[in-house]
């Protein structure tokens, strides 16, 4: 622009403006400072000292051809004119603003003092209003006006969609060493001034290098294609993300595949005989990547052009009313183009005979459906728009005919319709394959392919059918997408994706080009709506729904800003927690303090970090909180945020772990008798949820029938089947098997028992218990020559009359888990265990036969170190067994144990034992010493449980190992009488009994027992009896009669014994019941209209 005047007969200046629109910002520097240097030039030509100075300058910016500046509905927004912070202020008079070269100053559009344009509420609306366009600041100065550079202000409302319905997603097919282009549709869909930047993601993994380039278009140029048997490979799946100015939007996904032809043919028929006029069926399969292209030859030539002749599918030859030219050699050639091979099968020989008396008639017969077809090629699906191939071939003399039927899934009743060829959207092909043009949902339903033919001897006709079933596979449709959603912050957001399409369209959302992870705050309504409670300053960006099914896929995105106040207090910091229990979590934070107000509450969110489902939240008015009720040994998520009037961002988010917990329940057992007395017991994992930790080992308890004690053994976390052995044939057995984690075993004693019983054994064919000895021997292994070892030497005792057909030998270290069993012959008669160390080491001895195991023999010695200066001491060692715990009062058990056979008494005996608990605390280990084979432990809890084990001892330093340990329960306080006894009638025959619990039950009651009698002077044995659940407050008696006096009585019971029952309690029941009077009509019909 250039302006002259004239003033006082002084030369005109000359204002020069260079307008400089580069591409880079180097480019517009070199131009500004030639702008500079052109102007001085000008003014030092004029040569006159009282010249009025030209206003000279340039502006000019590196980001294309114009600013834009993106912005959301009803946002403030100020738009800088660069040019009046260009020209000194003194050199200006005045600044306007154009949009779309239109005035555009106004109550919304206010002028800053600095010459902005202030846009206070940005407004978008479908009726056409809009603050969109082109913004120019207008500068005029004392020698006239210029132009600043255009603002394009832009509505930050990119969302869009994109489908295709090839199938669920493109697949690209590259032969080795080949260059190929995929094809970034995403790029192409978006203008291209909505987007700035593309990169390509392989199994997503960045993928951009030297052979990997990206083209101007966004496309990616793979030069080569690689595929190595060492791994490195270019197949994978590939997505681009085109990055625009409010988020990251991915593309479908493309999968890059290696095309290949295999050598061999997977199907290939077999040489084939038939009569003239008969129908032919030929079909080849070969592994293709793609799929070739499968043509037939004849004698090496192509098919002749003949209507007999038809090819329904690839690979897939028909040939009707065959005559003797047929016969000859038939190949398959299929040919991959994409990777530059072909094969030809195997020749199949086609003999034609001609038809003989006997083949004057031959009933139609299928030859594709057939009964051998799978049911899979009984079920045909179709994209929707593709053209159906229902192939129905059948043979037979005469050739049958054959006819089509079909009921659509859209039609009402059993209603069945005649196919003629013809019919709209139909063809018949050959001897009878159907084509379905361009199918539609409509076209869905049951086909009926039926051939028929006539006997001309008999006239009868013959009939078959097959029925294949049409499914029309729709692509999926995004109905209502995700729209563009401006929020606040800690506020419920909502994206739609509500999709059409069959199968169901299985639903991906992205942010950013990156899958969302589904849990917490976020969550998928079963519509498909994504709702984000609570919203943070990071959820703002570019959500994306992808819907994919096998018919295609579809996308649609838009983009999500979180808008906050400057006021909003700062998030709390520094939290810390501390576990409490395995349900209870105590959270702190430090205190807020916001300049321009108070901080009215604190709310806490938290998520179990592996869950999906929803999360929990809960408010403060100060600076902690306790999170009560959650899930035991579960990872959780939370994070703080503050409220004054506004609300602040989230904290940063804490991990915790809730602690563990004993196992909620038993694990599912399995009783299996091996023999007379052996039992194998195996058992299931429990779930994580079951398990409330992680298990550090079961223990395996068991008891005769009835009896209060049990034996009890313990095994590591990875065993998960053991063999009680030494059980009586013929006797009923209870086991229980508990779970363990680091707190502990369960202690409840409702937990369940599986009972088996032992089966019984001929005694004739049963080995009796062998005669053991053992000798501790030093290690003969040079690299073991500090181990001890164990030989074991056994024979049958003279008495023994069955047939031994080998033996087992097991052996463990004290308190160990047990080695074997280890099957020896049953010639051998001696064992030697090696690799020992000095310790208590028990070994159990049996024959078994093929009736059974026979009675084990087990002993015990201690492995001495060996010294030559010490001799071993003989085999003085005892081994407790039948240990038995009876249990006597409430705080005492009765304890009896016997010796194994054939072994002296000793001094004198010690009992351990401790109390069970699944406390943290470890219970004391108690001692009580016996001279006889029998004890009384007394001062014991009511109601516990108590583990006990002996051992023998010659002298105080001289002594046995401890027994394997028994578990008993002390009895428990026998409950008070129940209080509060009362009844009322339900109905004419039934009553309902109520009563509260005893006030001292220390949890020991495991049931109720309801008494009751027409006779009260009955004694109590002779009353009827109720079990009642142990939680319960009430029960009712049904079965009794009207106006007839019944006595009624309860008491609670622990497992061993009943409390005293309450006062019998008359009750009688009117014939006809009178209404509650405090139920008033009103309530009556009220309560009834509400059910």
């Amino acid at each position: 622009m250039a302006c002259f005047s004239s003033m006082s007969g002084l030369l005109p200046a000359v204002v020069l403006v260079l307008v400089v629109l580069t591409g880079t910002e180097s480019s517009g520097s070199q131009g500004a400072a030639a702008a500079a240097a052109t102007a001085t030039a000008a003014a030092a030509t004029a040569g006159e000292s009282d010249i009025t100075p030209g206003i000279s300058g340039s502006w000019s910016d590196g980001v294309g051809s114009g600013w834009s500046v993106w912005t959301s509905r009803g946002s403030n927004v100020v738009l800088e004119c660069a040019l009046a912070t260009t020209i000194p202020a003194h050199d200006w008079l005045n600044v306007t603003w154009l949009r779309n070269n239109v005035s555009v100053l106004d109550r919304r559009h206010l002028l800053t003092q600095a010459g902005h344009l202030n846009i206070t509420k940005i407004v978008h609306r479908r009726s056409g209003t809009s603050d969109e366009g082109e913004y120019r600041c207008l500068v005029t100065t004392r020698m006239g006006v210029i132009t600043g550079p255009p603002i394009k202000l832009r509505l930050a409302s990119i969302s869009g969609s994109w489908s295709d319905g090839v199938g669920s997603e493109w697949t690209v097919w590259a032969a080795r060493g080949s260059n190929v282009v995929l094809e970034c549709a995403l790029a192409t869909t978006i203008p291209a001034t909505d987007w700035f930047n593309v990169t390509w993601l392989r199994n997503n993994v960045s993928v951009l290098d030297r052979r990997h380039l990206l083209t101007q278009a966004g496309h990616l140029n793979i030069t080569k294609m690689i595929h190595r048997r060492s791994g490195t490979s270019d197949e994978g799946e590939y997505r681009c993300l085109v990055t625009t100015r409010m988020g990251v939007i991915t593309g479908p996904p493309v999968k890059l595949r290696l095309a290949s032809l295999s050598k061999n043919f997977i199907l290939s028929p077999c040489n084939v005989t038939v009569v003239t006029g008969e129908a032919l069926r030929l079909s080849c399969q070969i592994d293709s990547q793609p799929n070739a292209s499968l043509t037939w030859t004849h004698e090496q030539q192509r098919l002749p052009q003949d209507d007999r002749y038809t090819t329904p599918y690839s690979g897939v030859l028909h040939i009707t009313h065959v005559q003797r030219s047929d016969s000859g050699i038939y190949r398959c050639l299929a040919i991959n183009t994409v990777a530059g091979k072909e094969r030809r099968s195997s020749a199949i020989t086609v003999t034609v005979l001609d038809r003989g008396e006997e083949d004057s008639y031959k009933p139609p017969t299928f030859l594709f459906p057939n009964k051998s077809s799978s049911s899979s090629s009984k079920l045909l699906k179709v994209i929707q728009g593709e053209h159906a191939i229902i192939e129905c071939l059948a043979t037979g003399l005469p050739l049958p005919t054959i006819s089509w039927q079909r009921k659509l899934n859209a039609s009402e009743g059993d209603v069945w319709e005649d196919i003629k060829n013809g019919t709209k959207g139909m063809l018949v092909i050959g001897q009878g394959t159907l084509v379905v043009s361009s199918v539609q949902t409509s076209s869905a339903g049951r086909y009926i392919c039926t051939a028929k033919s006539v006997n001309s001897a008999t006239q009868r006709e013959a009939t078959i059918s097959q029925e294949i079933e049409l499914d029309v596979l729709v692509s999926p449709e995004i109905i209502d997408p995700p729209k563009y959603l401006d929020t606040l912050l800690a506020k419920t957001a909502r994206l739609n994706c509500s999709v059409t399409g069959h199968p169901t369209p299985r639903i991906i959302w992205y942010k950013n080009g990156q899958s969302v992870n589904i849990k917490g705050r976020a969550i998928i309504t079963p519509s498909n709506q994504f709702i984000f409670t609570n919203s943070i300053t990071s959820d703002a960006g570019m959500y994306q729904c992808l819907v994919i099914n096998e018919a295609g896929y579809a996308s649609s995105w838009a983009p999500m800003v979180i808008n906050s106040s400057e006021n909003k207090p700062d998030p709390p910091q520094n939290l810390h927690y501390v576990v409490l229990s395995s349900t209870s979590v105590l959270l702190t934070w430090d205190a807020v303090y916001p300049s321009n107000d108070k901080i009215k509450a604190y709310s806490i969110h938290y998520f179990e970090s592996e869950s999906n489902g929803v999360g929990l939240q809960a408010v403060s008015q100060n600076t902690s909180h306790l999170l009560e009720n959650l899930k035991t040994n579960t990872k959780y998520i939370v994070f703080v945020r503050a409220y004054s009037n506004f609300a602040s961002d989230q904290s940063e988010s804490l991990v915790f772990n809730t602690a563990e917990d004993v196992p909620l329940v038993e694990p599912s057992v399995r009783l299996i008798p091996i023999s007379p007395t052996v039992l194998r017991v195996t058992w299931g994992k429990l779930s994580p949820e079951q398990a409330r930790g992680t298990i550090i080992g079961y223990k395996i308890h068991w008891r005769k029938l009835n009896h209060h004690y049990y034996h009890v053994i313990e095994v590591s976390a990875d065993v998960h089947e053991f063999e009680i052995t030494d059980l009586h044939p013929g006797k009923k057995y209870e086991v229980q098997v508990l779970a363990g984690t680091k707190v502990g075993y369960p202690t409840k004693n409702d937990l369940s028992w599986i009972r088996q019983k032992m089966p019984s054994r001929n005694q004739k064919n049963i080995p009796l218990p062998p005669i053991v000895s053992l000798k501790v021997i030093n290690e003969t292994s040079e690299d073991d020559s500090k181990k001890l070892a164990i030989k074991i030497d056994w024979k049958l005792p003279p008495e023994n009359t069955a047939e031994v057909e080998g033996y087992t030998l097991k052996y463990r270290r004290q308190d160990r888990q047990w080695v074997g069993p280890i099957t020896l012959l049953p010639t051998q008669t001696s064992f030697t265990i090696t690799g020992l160390e000095a310790d208590w080491y028990e070994v159990q001895v049996k024959g078994y036969s093929a009736d059974g195991d026979g009675g084990a023999t087990e002993q015990v010695v201690h492995t001495f170190p060996p010294s030559p200066n010490t001799t071993l001491p003989p085999n003085t060692t005892w081994n407790i067994y039948q240990l038995e715990a009876d249990p006597r009062s409430q705080t005492s058990i009765h304890l009896s144990w016997k010796l194994a056979e054939g072994q002296e008494g000793p001094a004198y005996y010690t009992v351990k034992y401790h109390q069970v608990s699944h406390s943290e605390s470890v219970a004391n280990t108690m001692f009580e010493c016996s001279e006889t084979p029998e004890t009384v432990i007394t001062d014991l809890k009511p109601f516990s449980t108590y583990e006990f084990s002996v051992r023998a001892h010659e002298s105080e330093k001289v002594y046995g190992p401890f027994s394997p340990p028994v578990q008993a329960i002390t009895m428990g306080k026998v409950p008070t009488t129940p209080k509060d006894f009362s009844y009322e009638p339900t109905d004419a025959s039934t009553i309902r009994l109520k009563w509260a619990m005893p006030q001292d039950t220390s949890g020991s009651i495991q049931k109720y027992e309801i008494l009751f009698s027409l006779d009260k002077n009955k004694p109590l044995s002779a009353w009827e009896v109720q079990k009642v659940e142990k939680e319960a407050t009430s029960d009712t008696v049904g079965g009794l009669v009207s106006n007839t006096e019944y006595w009624f009585s309860i008491r609670g019971c622990t497992a061993f014994e009943c409390g005293e029952p309450t006062e019998p309690l008359a009750a009688t029941i009117p014939a006809i019941l009178h209404p509650d009077p405090s139920i008033s009509a009103y309530n009556l019909c009220k309560y009834n209209c509400i059910q």
